[in-house]
């Protein structure tokens, strides 16, 4: 009973952190929500500034949503405001770290942090830097216990072999800032790691910041590659919780933005086996067959919770919540049979409720 009453508040605890990072609410003009490689960004820029131009400031409802949105893709367009796709980025960017040794005369010296280290006051409450130094997972090893796993929002694959007293970042992962929503180390073999790209539990305005799919490595994170999960910014995919079969590597669920997906092959395949918008995968302790999965909605019919009792080959809805736009959830070993759900309301984004399963 004490496990599960710590295991509620650390759910609660979770969510009280990451919420405030989470404004799915904040949905823009669909003409630069989730920009493509046939739009321009000068053009919707200069559209955009025109149309609140012609607008009595206190009418200017979006303003400061497109101004981050301005700020965010400014540097980062080709020249001629062609938007980059992250897909292509990743993969000419592996080209460049394979045919090129790169020589860093840096890292023979030592650097010692100068600042900026806070923001001004002034800015403190009507800036908000979406994903900066956000971490959004945290894996321990199942067999090297000095071994930390981590992905930022919009910094790439961390990793500690010293308890966290140091850290690196993995090369490629760091590519245009990717978001990394989750980590899982294979139990079968823990040479064999996968990452899910892009982040998910960003706003809608930076949900289709830089998210390749799904990565993954098989030497210990010596090397990554691209597994057949692998979409452009077009596509607007992406990818949150992960589950990987404890007796077989080759096996993985993957939460997504479009559905549910499922390999069986490492990669090389994947399969939509539940349609919708998921950000959370569960197993039931002790019984990897059973799985649970919750969504994100925009509806006003509310959050679901499905469960699958075949390794995520077939799903059923078992639970609805009402007026949430999202639902994360938690199981505990203390009580396998048990789920708990922690939802925010659709309007105010406040918590909603928390309830669990009898």
């Amino acid at each position: 009973m004490k496990n599960s009453i710590s295991k509620v508040f650390l759910i609660a605890a979770l969510f009280a952190i990451f919420a405030p990072c989470i404004s799915f609410a904040q949905i823009y003009n669909s003409l630069y929500e989730n920009p493509t490689k046939q739009e321009n960004f000068y053009k919707i820029q200069s559209a955009k500034n025109n149309f609140y131009n012609n607008m009595p400031e206190d009418q200017r409802k979006g303003w400061k949503q497109f101004k981050r949105w301005e700020y965010f893709w400014a540097p980062r367009v080709y020249p001629t405001g062609e938007f980059p796709q992250a897909i292509e980025l990743f993969k000419e960017w592996q080209r460049y770290q394979e045919g090129f040794k790169k020589l860093n005369s840096t890292q023979s010296r030592t650097w010692q942090l100068i600042g900026p280290i806070l923001r001004p006051g002034s800015l403190n409450s009507s800036v908000r830097d979406q994903g900066l130094g956000r971490v959004n997972v945290v894996r321990f090893h199942s067999s090297r216990p000095n071994d930390i796993w981590a992905g930022a929002a919009t910094g790439g694959v961390w990793r500690s072999t010293d308890k966290g007293k140091t850290w690196f970042n993995y090369p490629k992962t760091e590519i245009m800032s990717l978001g990394v929503s989750d980590i899982q180390i294979a139990r079968s073999n823990p040479n064999v790691i996968y990452v899910a790209t892009g982040d998910m539990d960003g706003s809608s305005a930076a949900q289709n910041y830089y998210g390749v799919g799904i990565i993954k490595s098989t030497n210990d994170g010596q090397t990554w590659e691209i597994t057949n999960a692998a979409y452009a910014l077009e596509d607007r995919k992406l990818f949150g919780k992960m589950f990987v079969s404890p007796t077989d590597e080759n096996i993985v669920v993957a939460t997504s933005n479009s559905g549910i997906l499922k390999t069986t092959d490492g990669g090389k395949t994947w399969f939509n086996k539940q349609s919708g918008f998921f950000i959370d995968l569960e197993q039931q302790p002790n019984n990897p067959n059973v799985l649970y999965a919750s969504t994100f909605t925009y509806s006003s019919s509310g959050t679901d919770i499905y469960k699958s009792t075949d390794m995520g080959e077939t799903w059923r809805k078992v639970q609805n919540i009402p007026n949430a736009i999202r639902t994360a959830i938690e199981v505990t070993p203390a009580d396998p049979n048990m789920v708990y759900a922690l939802s925010s309301e659709r309007n105010t984004m406040q918590f909603l409720s928390l309830i669990a399963s009898e």
